[in-house]
């Protein structure tokens, strides 16, 4: 059965984008029985915060779509760290003792000074106390080739040469990015990832960590963006609430008009069906029906909402039993100051 991970760091509110990627690995696991995991990705303390923790919360209790465990990223440090020495161990990584203040990183593939030097004196120096950064050792003496199938764009290559020495452990023995997701990853038994096309660049370095681990790499499945109606990606920063799930809870959208809005950005049941159950959705959903193409949100300065966005929740209402709608209107109506 496949096991699959939402995993949000909590920098911010629940982007829209990020929704996305919760809805589609939870409609994945459910329409192959399989395990909804949910992992708190807090290893960035400098801009973690609590409120952003519990804004992701909201968000996902508003969604009202759950998941089978539960982690936070901050708590499995010294599997992240084992990861890491059992790489160094194989000869995979080596320890850069470059100063931060002089470290350009870009721009170079790899620290000829710091690659070659003898495991005698890195240990030594190590021993000494002298901080570095443990780089992965990409292969660069033969012509490799790092490759994947992705579900969605399909066959994936890179020439190894072409991808830097890139950390696993920062200064301070942190784990970087790459290193926590995969050594989670692994230690999960995650079988499919399932997240943003702007993590596709990312998915060559961690072919090298699974291999590294001694373990195959899951199967990979990118997204496509969602963008704003200028072909922009839509950001926090630029764009504001219009990005917040929140947003549309406020503004008294139905947690499953909003699921059934978002889900159809970028993907397809195939039989031009709009307004899908829940059921529905989990019955029919599958890799082959994610497009390539960025997904278009058409909001305007007048409004923050796509007109579709509109429509479905309008015509989800209309479906709905006096009860249920009685149900869904008590919240609004109390929190007016109105008695029910």
């Amino acid at each position: 059965m496949p096991r699959v991970r939402f995993a949000p760091s909590p920098t911010g509110y629940l982007h829209v984008g990020s929704a996305r990627t919760f809805i589609f690995n939870w409609l994945y696991a459910r329409h192959n029985n399989g395990t909804m995991i949910l992992r708190i990705d807090d290893t960035d303390l400098e801009r973690n915060t609590e409120q952003s923790l519990q804004s992701i919360f909201e968000g996902l209790k508003w969604l009202g779509l759950d998941w089978d465990e539960q982690y936070r990223q901050s708590e499995r440090l010294d599997r992240h760290q084992a990861l890491a020495q059992s790489i160094f161990e194989k000869g995979l990584a080596y320890r850069d003792f470059t100063p931060a203040s002089s470290d350009s990183t870009v721009g170079w593939l790899f620290n000829p000074g710091q690659r070659e030097m003898s495991r005698e004196e890195s240990d030594r120096r190590a021993a000494a106390g002298e901080p570095f950064v443990l780089r992965f050792r990409v292969p660069r003496d033969t012509p490799e080739t790092v490759r994947f199938t992705d579900a969605v764009y399909g066959e994936q290559s890179k020439l190894a040469a072409d991808i830097e020495d890139f950390a696993l452990l920062r200064s301070t023995g942190g784990p970087t990015y790459h290193l926590a997701s995969c050594a989670d990853d692994v230690d999960l038994n995650i079988s499919h990832i399932i997240r943003g096309q702007d993590h596709l660049t990312n998915t060559f370095k961690h072919v090298l960590i699974f291999q590294a681990a001694d373990f195959t790499p899951p199967q990979f499945a990118h997204l496509p963006l969602l963008v704003a109606p200028d072909g922009a990606k839509l950001s926090k920063r630029k764009h504001g609430p219009v990005v917040s799930v929140t947003t549309y809870r406020d503004a008294g959208f139905l947690p499953h008009a909003f699921i059934n809005f978002i889900s159809l950005l970028g993907w397809s049941p195939k039989d031009d069906r709009e307004r899908l159950t829940r059921a529905e959705m989990v019955d029919v959903f599958s890799f082959e029906g994610i497009n390539r193409s960025n997904a278009v949100i058409n909001f305007t300065e007048e409004s923050p909402f796509d007109a579709k966005s509109v429509w479905l929740n309008s015509d989800h209402i209309r479906t709905m039993s006096a009860t249920d709608l009685a149900a869904e209107l008590k919240p609004i109506v109390e929190a007016a100051g109105f008695s029910s």
